[in-house]
């Protein structure tokens, strides 16, 4: 991704760009909205619970750090598929245990900077 412009809501916005948000947000399991290129009140509160989600300032402004986060991909997982996360998920176990069980079944190092999530599809995942 290169040179992505600033969007905010209520404001004039380029319909390819904003289709192009809501289909990274998609991505990540949190759009479910249909992508029409509008970056109405819906999106807004979809672009914010994101930045809340990944740390980011919250401010509906996606800009260079709200590109960059979600230029990165998300890892969801299908619980059913690993039934020690699904049952530690399932008893509310510790976010950090479940992030380590996730590293060590996705063999990477540190999802120190990842988030629980779920997708549309209901899967629990570290995004």
């Amino acid at each position: 991704m290169a040179n992505e412009p600033d969007l905010l809501a209520d404001r004039e916005n380029d319909a390819e760009w904003v289709k192009y948000l809501q289909g990274l947000l998609r991505n990540w399991g949190y759009w479910n909205g249909e992508d029409d290129g509008h970056f109405g009140p819906e999106l807004d509160e979809t672009v914010r619970k994101f930045q809340g989600d990944q740390g980011l300032v919250v401010d509906g402004w996606v800009g260079p750090k709200t590109w960059s986060v979600l230029a990165q991909e998300a890892v969801m997982v299908n619980l059913a598929d690993f039934p020690a996360l699904a049952a530690l998920a399932d008893t509310g176990g510790d976010e950090s245990n479940i992030k380590q069980l996730y590293a060590g079944v996705l063999e990477v190092d540190d999802l120190d900077r990842f988030a629980m999530a779920d997708d549309a599809n209901g899967n629990t995942g570290v995004a």
